[in-house]
């Protein structure tokens, strides 16, 4: 099944050999053009480079820090609705517009520890508090608040 030669028997004619030889020639010039063109590429550096933020806090105009920042939104006019433990917070780039619970007060919002903002639609901007949810068209600012039922009613 397998023929075992010997070295010395193992003849090449001279075309065989110098097919051998072209090939071997051939691959050793293509392996230095290869490595010609690796070295030219950019590597990818190991270690990432550090990268700098710069961050900057925005304060009321008291100079009083915004802090407990539950959660926030931006709607389609580019205002920035924060819910914080201070109530809601609107953020334009420039200033700031807080509203608060004022007790029977119709048009403030339902309570002042607030967890969540929500948009529904375009205009309408759900306001999820402790104490239950406030409805604000965000177009005239119109406040409708849906109290927790504390009689289960």
């Amino acid at each position: 099944m397998y023929r075992i030669y010997d070295i010395k028997d193992f003849n090449l004619s001279e075309t065989r050999l110098y097919f051998f030889r072209l090939v071997g020639v051939l691959t050793f010039l293509f392996s230095f053009n290869c490595l010609s063109i690796c070295e030219e590429m950019p590597a990818l550096p190991l270690i990432s480079t550090p990268q700098s933020y710069t961050f900057n806090e925005i304060k009321h105009h008291n100079g009083s820090s915004i802090r407990n920042v539950r959660d926030l939104l931006q709607d389609q006019r580019g205002y920035i609705w924060m819910a914080s433990d201070h109530g809601l917070i609107r953020y334009d780039g420039h200033d700031f517009k807080i509203f608060k619970h004022r007790p029977n007060d119709d048009n403030s919002i339902v309570d002042n520890e607030l967890l969540s903002v929500y948009m529904l639609g375009d205009t309408l901007l759900c306001v999820g508090a402790v104490h239950g949810v406030s409805l604000i068209d965000i177009r005239n600012e119109k406040i409708r608040n849906i109290e927790n039922d504390t009689e289960g009613k």
